[in-house]
């Protein structure tokens, strides 16, 4: 069979590696079966009709299964699932949430966090990738670093470090040699799929830099104002950078998300208009509730966009327009 026919499932036979990674990695920590079942499946068939574009294999049987813990990281913030079957509305007050709305403007998904702040982010971007790549958010220096290559080794990784700490046994009531017979297979197992895995590590520059323009946007997006918004609205693509990007919109949807937000800020309509009538032409299920509640602030000024009111989004609005220069503005807009 060559690696162009599809499966039954819609996958390539190389793409069933990932999958028998996690079958593999779910049973030895969750002593169930790894398989993905119709539920798996019908899951990820809804995320992709939401993104319009295709999840990582790898990321399917995760979707029935709860992560490990590990020291001081849960893995139990991917909650995207519970959203699917809400109203476009509700879906969008979710994307509004500072813990949630990373995504349209770079592809990452909130897995877990820590007591300090810190975050671990799936990358679930529109490359078609097998595996999940993973990164880490530092609250402290608000940086943004890749972390792993695939959930299934980072699921193993987190259950050997959490089983290494030194009163886990105390805590957790297991016997000594039990911890080392588990430490020992989880290991075994470790190695076994670090050396099978056929993708290196990725090229995570385009995120992180996706991560540094948007970093306004997220904050304006949650309703809130960023620390050195300022400094950082000034230091945001300039109108000539959209003429250019609005090129390769089809290529990478973050274009679409990052610029319908900014036009709407920035006051430039007849933009902001253009980006509306291309998300509900698409098939980008989130797009289009994006450009619907968009559609409906340009309409009526007395509308407010998603959980956030009129008078919010006017603030918002003067205040990104007050710290910009003329260089941001289409053609005829009022302060250009």
């Amino acid at each position: 069979m060559s690696d162009n026919n599809i499966n039954e499932k819609g996958f390539k036979p190389k793409r069933e590696l990932p999958l028998e990674h996690a079958r593999q990695v779910i049973e030895i920590l969750r002593n169930e079966t790894g398989h993905p079942s119709e539920k798996g499946y019908t899951l990820a068939k809804k995320l992709e009709s939401l993104f319009g574009w295709k999840i990582p294999v790898e990321l399917v049987p995760w979707l029935e299964h709860c992560l490990p813990e590990s020291n001081n990281i849960w893995l139990d913030s991917f909650d995207i699932p519970k959203v699917l079957d809400r109203s476009g509305e509700k879906i969008l007050e979710h994307f509004q949430d500072f813990n949630d709305n990373w995504f349209p403007f770079t592809g990452l998904v909130e897995a877990g966090r820590d007591s300090s702040g810190d975050r671990i982010f799936f990358y679930l971007g529109h490359e078609d990738e097998d595996f999940v790549n993973a990164f880490y958010f530092d609250h402290e220096s608000s940086e943004l670093r890749y972390y792993a290559g695939s959930l299934n080794t980072l699921a193993l990784e987190l259950e050997i470090n959490l089983r290494e700490y030194e009163d886990y046994c105390e805590d957790f009531e297991v016997d000594e040699e039990e911890n080392k017979n588990t430490l020992l297979k989880l290991e075994a197992l470790l190695e076994k799929l670090e050396s099978e895995k056929y993708s290196g590590k990725m090229d995570s520059t385009a995120i992180e830099e996706w991560y540094k323009r948007s970093h306004w946007l997220i904050a304006s997006l949650s309703g809130e104002v960023c620390y050195d918004f300022e400094k950082e609205v000034k230091a945001s693509p300039d109108f000539s950078i959209w003429e250019t990007e609005k090129k390769k919109i089809k290529e990478d949807p973050r274009i679409f998300y990052y610029w319908l937000i900014a036009h709407y800020l920035l006051g430039n309509t007849k933009s902001c208009s253009e980006l509306v009538e291309y998300g509900l032409s698409g098939s980008m299920g989130l797009a289009k509730i994006f450009a619907n509640a968009i559609a409906d602030c340009l309409n009526s000024p007395e509308t407010g966009f998603g959980r956030h009111d009129a008078r919010l989004m006017k603030k918002l609005r003067d205040k990104t327009q007050r710290h910009t220069g003329a260089n941001y503005f289409e053609a005829g807009h009022p302060l250009g």
